[in-house]
C-alpha cells in the first residue's frame, strides 16, 4: 500500500486460489490510482454526525435526481433507507456519482445503529469493473467468520443485499423480490478491507432469522443454481492476507493520509 506521504505499508498474501486469482487483477490495477475516499478510513464514522452524513447524502441525490426527504431519514426509518436502495439499484448505471450516493446510503445506517466501520477499505469502484471475475465457488470452502487486527480480507460486495441484511431489513417476504434483491456471492472484485480490530462476524446474528431463511432458502438456491446458503456464507470473508505494520498503518489513518495506489513486489 502507497500512502501519499511516501510511506508503503506491505501486505503479506497467504497462500490460496483467492490471492492467486486476486494478483492477477492487481497486475493490471497496480498503475491506476486508487480514488481513496475520505470513508474509506476505518475512522471516519467516529468523526462524522449523523446529521452530516444526511446532508451529505442529500448532496449528492441532487446532481442524481433524487430528492432525499431528510425527514424520513431522522428519526431513522428503515423503509425509506430501503426506497433509497432500490432508487439506486434501478437506476446505477455506472455512474460513480451512484456509488458515493449508495455508499452514503450505509453510511447513514451504519452510524444510525452505531456500527462501527473498523476496516478501512481499499476499493477501486468503477475502475475496477472490466477486471471483475466469476467467482469461484470453491472458495468458500476457506472463508472465515473471525477476523484479528491485520487481517486482509474480501467480503460479499453485489448489487443487492445478502438475505440475512434483505430480513434484517424488513424486506417483502416475497419470494420473487427475495430472488431479485438477496444474491449469493458472484463475483470476485479487488475490493481489499483491512481489520483494525478483533471481530466475530456471527456475533449478533438474530436466531429469528433462521425461521424466515427455512421458508426460502431451498426455492432461493434453486434459483441461484446453488445446494446451500447457510448464514457463515452471507457473513463471512475470504482472507487474502495480513498486515504486520498494524500500528504504523492506524497512525496513518489517524493522521487522515489516503492510500495513492497498491503495487505488486
Amino acid at each position: 500500500m502507497h500512502f501519499n506521504n511516501e510511506t508503503q505499508i506491505e501486505i503479506e498474501l497467504v497462500q490460496g486460489d483467492v490471492a492467486t486469482d486476486l494478483i492477477k487483477i492487481y497486475k493490471h490495477l497496480q498503475h491506476v490510482p486508487l480514488n481513496f475516499k475520505n470513508w474509506d478510513n476505518p475512522f471516519y464514522l467516529d468523526c462524522v454526525t449523523l446529521d452530516k452524513l444526511i446532508e451529505d447524502l442529500e448532496a449528492l441525490g441532487v446532481p442524481l435526481g433524487v430528492n432525499v426527504d431528510t425527514s424520513n431519514c431522522l428519526p431513522f426509518q428503515q423503509s425509506y433507507y430501503n426506497h433509497l436502495h432500490k432508487i439506486y439499484e434501478i437506476n446505477y448505471n455506472g455512474n460513480p456519482a451512484w456509488l458515493d450516493f449508495h455508499e452514503h446510503i450505509h453510511l447513514c445506517e451504519c452510524r444510525d445503529k452505531n456500527i462501527s466501520i473498523r476496516a478501512a477499505s481499499i476499493d477501486y469502484r468503477e475502475r475496477a469493473g472490466p477486471l471483475t471475475r466469476p467467482f469461484n465457488r470453491a472458495y468458500l470452502s476457506n472463508i472465515i467468520t473471525e477476523v484479528s487486527p491485520g487481517t486482509v480480507y474480501i467480503e460479499w460486495a453485489e448489487l443487492g443485499k445478502p438475505p440475512y441484511n434483505y430480513w434484517e431489513d424488513n424486506e417483502p417476504n416475497d419470494l420473487g423480490r427475495i430472488c431479485q434483491l438477496a444474491k449469493p456471492w458472484l463475483t470476485l472484485k479487488p475490493k481489499l478491507r483491512v481489520a483494525t480490530q478483533y471481530k466475530d462476524l456471527l456475533s449478533n446474528i438474530d436466531p429469528e432469522f433462521h425461521n424466515w431463511w427455512a421458508h426460502y432458502e431451498s426455492d432461493w438456491c434453486r434459483h441461484w443454481h446453488i445446494d446451500k446458503w447457510p448464514v457463515e456464507f452471507m457473513r463471512g470473508v475470504l482472507q487474502v492476507g495480513t498486515v504486520q505494520q498494524l500500528d504504523s498503518m492506524l497512525e496513518l489513518f489517524h493522521q487522515k493520509i489516503p492510500i495513492e495506489r497498491i503495487s505488486l513486489t
